[in-house]
């Protein structure tokens, strides 16, 4: 009888597995001779927090150095993008590299970020990552290298009150909160997850809502935009209630202001006052271009601010907003002045 083999065919599946980046871009295809079903990795982000007021956010050129392309602001809250760790293949670390910042040719390290779909890189120093933002609130927060009130650091150092931190909530304990900032008062400028007490910091977010509001309008010259600032901070609520009550007290509680005479005279740009007669230009609306004069007043007249534009303009090296007014003494008259001409006291 003539035997018949039945050979087992051993099928040999050759498959792409397409190694996918944070920014979502395919990286090299690496053949697979395991019969495996073709699978895609999926991008790893962790949320983190800027540390650094205007740090700077940078583009990989295509030499794979850094090019400057926008600022940030403590506080804000990114995307940091991580990679399998080569020491643990189950866990991942941020994703990070040396390269060449253009802008004076140092290398730095850098962590590779997403803000809103895009992709960025920060430099390492400045970025907290797997944190959310904090707030020290209290002027004796004393760091310790563990949760433990015995292990004061070497140089028994205290966070700066009302700077801003990343919290790392896994790390941190039900007395203390494992944190990372950035202080350029401390000679290494890093503090990289160590220890506070935890009722030295606020992570509500309220509280860091309120501090950035705090902050611009205690450097904006212009009380009544100051005013607005403040005032805005004071409906958000939250703990720092006390730091704007401050503020606004040290404002004068007057809504009237009153103009002031220009110091310079009319050269042929737009010049709403001079020297020789005092007078300044009341516009039909706000802007140099496009608007009318309707009227002029004296240098020193009361006035209402009712409203302000939301943008600046430039007028001979003056950059200011430009104000709505309604001046009482002339039968409550509406129009248009430049901020420059408006001061809490009369000249």
């Amino acid at each position: 009888m003539e035997k018949r083999h039945s050979g087992r065919i051993a099928v040999l599946l050759f498959v792409s597995v397409i190694v996918v980046s944070c920014s979502g871009k395919q990286g090299e295809k690496v053949e697979n001779s395991a019969a495996v079903v073709a699978a895609e990795v999926k991008p790893v982000t962790v949320s983190s927090v800027i540390l650094y007021d205007t740090a700077a956010k940078w583009n990989e050129d295509a030499q794979g150095n850094m090019a400057f392309s926008e600022s940030s602001s403590s506080g804000d809250v990114v995307e940091a993008c991580m990679v399998p760790d080569p020491a643990s293949p189950d866990a991942f670390i941020a994703e990070e590299k040396k390269a060449i910042r253009l802008t004076d040719k140092l290398e730095r390290e850098f962590y590779h970020i997403q803000v809103e779909g895009k992709d960025y890189w920060i430099q390492d120093l400045f970025l907290a990552v797997d944190a959310i933002p904090g707030v020290i609130s209290s002027d004796n927060a004393i760091l310790y290298t563990k949760p433990n009130a015995l292990t004061i650091s070497a140089s028994a150092l205290t966070l700066p009150q009302y700077s801003i931190v990343g919290v790392h909530p896994k790390e941190s304990t039900s007395d203390f909160l494992c944190v990372s900032a950035y202080v350029p008062e401390f000679s290494s400028t890093v503090v990289n997850k160590q220890f506070i007490k935890r009722d030295m910091a606020t992570t509500d977010s309220r509280d860091l809502q309120v501090l950035r509001l705090y902050n611009v309008a205690k450097v904006n010259k212009n009380e009544i935009v100051k005013r607005e600032l403040l005032n805005d901070a004071m409906s958000v609520g939250g703990n720092f209630n006390y730091l704007i009550v401050e503020a606004l007290d040290e404002l004068s509680s007057s809504e009237i202001m009153l103009f002031t005479v220009a110091p310079y005279t009319n050269d042929g740009n737009f010049i709403t006052a001079d020297e020789e007669n005092g007078t300044i230009n009341i516009r039909n609306k706000p802007g140099v271009n496009g608007s009318e004069i309707l009227f002029t007043v004296s240098a020193g007249i009361e006035i209402v601010v009712t409203e302000i534009t939301n943008e600046t303009e430039t007028i001979d090296g003056n950059d200011n907003y430009w104000y709505k007014i309604t001046i009482p003494s002339m039968n409550n008259r509406e129009g248009w002045i430049f901020g420059r001409y408006i001061s809490a006291n009369p000249s």
